[in-house]
């Protein structure tokens, strides 16, 4: 195998699923130990245009092990350094929206958040739970 193709296979997000108006993309990056990779879904609600979104997935995968939102929190990741064209809302779901040659940076973005979620959750969680997810 070529060095090229080696590289080429080694970060490449994979489809789920998709028809014209969405896509189910997984990420390379797993959220935590517990092996589930970091994925979104994306709509197209134009040809020009996307509208991306977690359906909330990693707060609630991090809210299992006892780990509560507030707006602190959001704040927070929301100044993840270089995030630019994704965001967490209010209620913990992380979003983008726009033209669809920026569709590349969401994502890039979107995965940015989640994995400061994931990095940053097991502090948040009751002292008790740490012992669970091996804190």
């Amino acid at each position: 195998m070529k060095t090229q193709e080696i590289i080429s296979k080694l970060s490449a997000w994979t489809i789920q699923h998709s028809n014209d108006q969405y896509a189910r993309v997984v990420s390379p990056c797993t959220f935590g130990e517990d092996g589930l990779c970091i994925a979104f879904t994306v709509v197209f609600p134009t040809p020009n245009t996307f509208a991306l979104t977690d359906h909330m997935e990693h707060w609630l995968q991090s809210a299992q092990f006892g780990a509560k939102w507030d707006k602190n929190k959001q704040q927070y990741l929301n100044q993840t350094h270089g995030i630019r064209f994704a965001q967490f809302n209010d209620d913990g779901e992380i979003t983008a929206q726009g033209e669809l040659s920026l569709l590349n940076a969401a994502l890039s973005d979107a995965l940015k958040l989640a994995l400061a979620l994931s990095f940053k959750f097991p502090k948040w969680l009751p002292k008790f739970n740490l012992r669970m997810i091996g804190g």
